[in-house]
This record gives C-alpha cells, structure tokens and sequence, in this order.
C-alpha cells in the first residue's frame, strides 16, 4: 500500500469515527495499524496521517468544539497505535488484558446508551429485538465466544417473546485479534463451554437470559461471566420497561 494511499485510507477512517463513535468504525484504526505494520511504516508515518486528519477536523469545526474534537481523535489514534504495537511486538497477556479491559469498557458505555433509548421504554417490539441483536453480538465479543444468544420469555417463562442470536462468521473480531497465536490447551471436563446468565426483573421475577457459547480459548473465565451480568442487568432493565408499555 502506498503512503499516499494510507493518508487517505486514515482520513475517511477518521472523518467516519468523528461522526460515529461505534465499535465498528473504531475498528477502522486497529485495521490501519495493522495494515501499517504489514506495508513497512513507521510509527511517525501515522503520526503524520493523524496529524493531517485532526488539522482538517479542527478545521472544519472552526474551532467551536475543539476539547471534543481532540478527545475522539485521540481514541482513534490509540486504538491505531495499541493495534501497531501488538502487531509489531507481539500482544503479551498484560497488553492484551489491558486492550480488552478498555475495550468492554467502551462497550459497555455503548449498549448502555443503546439500552435507554426512548423507543424502548414506549414498547416498540422491533427496536427491542433489532438492540437484542446487538446485545447478543456485544455479549460474544467482550467474553470471546463464537456464539451469543438471547432469550426473553414472559408469562412465567413459557414461549420466547424474542429470542435472538449472534455467531461469529468469516470477519475477524476483536476477541479473535487478542487471541495468542499458540493454539489454546484443550480444556477440561469442568470447563464450562457455555454461560448463561438469568435475566431478572427488579422483584426478581424471571425474564429470559443471555448466554454465550464455544470460547475461543476453551473456556470462559470469572472476568467473562462478570461482563456478561453487567450486560444482564442492564438489558432486563431495559426488556421490564418494553414489557410495561407493551
């Protein structure tokens, strides 16, 4: 890839990411320090591209919103610069732990906005089930599965209102990037291949649950099962208020 060809690469990325904060267009950077590692460049060659993008943002802001403007910059270019890093030197566990702490982090923030959007507390089905979806996805990606699912039930957990499910599929993801490069030891009988986390109302009544399955690494940690209640709580919150209005 040209040097030419990087710049601009890094610019759309950039202009994308000022206008969308998601994991998904953050994920741009991580591709672009990668890619910078592939073709040769020097951490300086980023710098420059990033450079050229802020000067252009600020710009185009006429400086009415500069603070705001420089702190979304600046997550991209670590998130481009940590991808440079472990690509280069190679992710230890401490780097990766610290890559994946900031990253839930992130996400967690997401779905919690995701979650209070307004369409929900008024019932509408669709958006609950299209934010399930995402939810599922959320849930495999943070705890390295290949497979998330989520299941709500009502009426005393007869049929499934909505059941939704994420698999990971040809796309390299977050979870599969951090993974060391030696193949994982087999797990153990006790082992758990799959979690599964209720999802309980404020009076603890039953309202489906989220669960992953198939960890990358053979099995899901203490860490796992934690992320994966943090997301329970927060969607029951949100499931018990499209009930209410439903």
């Amino acid at each position: 890839m040209m040097r030419a060809q990087f710049r601009s690469r890094y610019l759309a990325a950039f202009a994308t990411f000022m206008l969308d904060q998601s994991e998904q267009s953050l994920r741009a950077a991580y591709e672009l320090g990668r890619d910078a590692v592939k073709d040769d460049f020097s951490v300086l060659e980023i710098a420059g591209a990033h450079h050229q993008a802020l000067a252009l943002a600020l710009a185009e802001s006429a400086g009415e919103d500069a603070p705001s403007v420089c702190t979304t910059a600046g997550e991209f270019l670590v998130e481009a610069l940590a991808a440079f890093e472990m690509v280069q030197r190679g992710s230890s566990d401490a780097r990766r732990a610290a890559f994946v702490e900031r990253r839930n982090a992130r996400m967690l923030r997401q779905l919690s906005a995701l979650l209070a959007d307004e369409s929900l507390a008024a019932g509408d089905r669709d958006s609950l089930e299209e934010i399930l979806q995402v939810v599922a996805e959320h849930a495999r990606e943070m705890t390295g599965a290949r497979a998330g699912r989520v299941r709500v039930a009502v009426d005393g957990g007869r049929a499934p209102w909505i059941e939704v499910r994420s698999e990971s599929g040809d796309d390299e993801t977050w979870s599969e990037v951090l993974q060391p490069r030696e193949p994982p030891a087999a797990a153990s009988p006790s082992e758990p291949s799959a979690v599964r986390v209720p999802l309980l109302s404020l009076d603890g009544s039953p309202l489906g649950s989220i669960q992953v399955e198939d960890g990358q690494t053979g099995e899901f940690s203490a860490a796992d099962e934690a992320v994966l209640t943090q997301v329970a709580q927060m969607t029951a919150a949100a499931i018990e208020r499209a009930i209410a209005y439903s």
